[in-house]
């Protein structure tokens, strides 16, 4: 009986931990994303792409905050971030949107 009390109390403390975890990275990646001024749809869809990890076990210890995103989503949010900065190069002037994708 104590080993099942035993096994259960660490079961729970590991979901404990886990939901921590998964708070703690929701709160960075909204400080992230402000912080990169993303539109209000990307930030939906990496709100729900991070929520998606969570619930299927993809949700690892982090080092940082972009590890947790798709690498489709990072090139989305770098495009985002550098597409002036890009369309100012003098090779790239007069170069179409979808060159950059």
């Amino acid at each position: 009986f104590a080993f099942v009390i035993a096994k259960s109390s660490k079961m729970l403390a590991e979901t404990e931990a886990a939901s921590n975890q998964f708070r703690s990275e929701a709160h960075s990646l909204g400080h992230y994303m402000v912080s990169c001024n993303l539109p209000m749809e990307m930030r939906r869809r990496i709100q729900q792409f991070h929520h998606y990890c969570y619930y299927n076990n993809r949700h690892q210890h982090e080092d940082n905050i972009q590890n947790i995103l798709s690498k489709g989503m990072r090139a989305e949010i770098a495009l985002h971030c550098h597409l002036e900065a890009l369309r100012n190069v003098k090779i790239f002037m007069g170069a179409p949107l979808d060159f950059f994708e």
